[in-house]
């Protein structure tokens, strides 16, 4: 068995693509903590109805899976508010405040603006790979289809590259 990794805060999307997944389990399995803050909460579950996550991530919550995680800092957040979401930026800002490793964001200005503040943010992608190297799933290019299925924007030459990476055809 693999050491799980200390703590990850996500952002919504990767919440979201998990459970379309049905692999939001995953998260707590690889990590000993898991923290999304209080905007991705509400984005999922208070205004996700209909939607992959808004269930998984109030149950994961209830069990205590996940935990909730107020950021104390605005100043930020309010620098950057229509920019970015307060959702993503809310992620950077808690990241920041917990000196956390590992973030799960997808948005590319969000990853660009985690990046200038010294943080290493991956995406969903990037925690499938992991998954998949930590032996959690069998098959990424199984994942990657049925996000794709699923309206989930992944690149002709990230979906090549990444298959090639983790030595499954392509």
């Amino acid at each position: 068995m693999t050491r799980k990794l200390e703590l990850v805060i996500c952002n919504s999307s990767p919440v979201i693509g998990l459970a379309s997944l049905g692999l939001v389990h995953l998260l707590w399995e690889l990590f000993e903590q898991v923290l999304v803050t209080q905007a991705v909460y509400n984005e999922v579950v208070q205004q996700g109805l209909n939607r992959p996550g808004k269930e998984e991530l109030e149950t994961a919550v209830k069990q205590g899976n996940i935990r909730i995680y107020t950021v104390k800092e605005e100043l930020l957040i309010n620098r950057y508010i229509g920019k970015l979401h307060r959702g993503e930026l809310e992620v950077i800002v808690a990241a920041k405040e917990l000196n956390a490793k590992y973030i799960l964001i997808d948005d590319k200005a969000a990853r660009v603006l985690a990046e200038a503040m010294l943080l290493e943010p991956t995406g969903l992608i990037g925690f499938l790979i992991l998954a998949k190297f930590s032996d959690k799933i069998e098959s990424l290019k199984v994942c990657l289809d049925k996000l794709i299925e699923n309206n989930y924007r992944v690149s002709k030459k990230i979906y090549q590259d990444v298959l090639i990476a983790v030595n499954e055809r392509v």
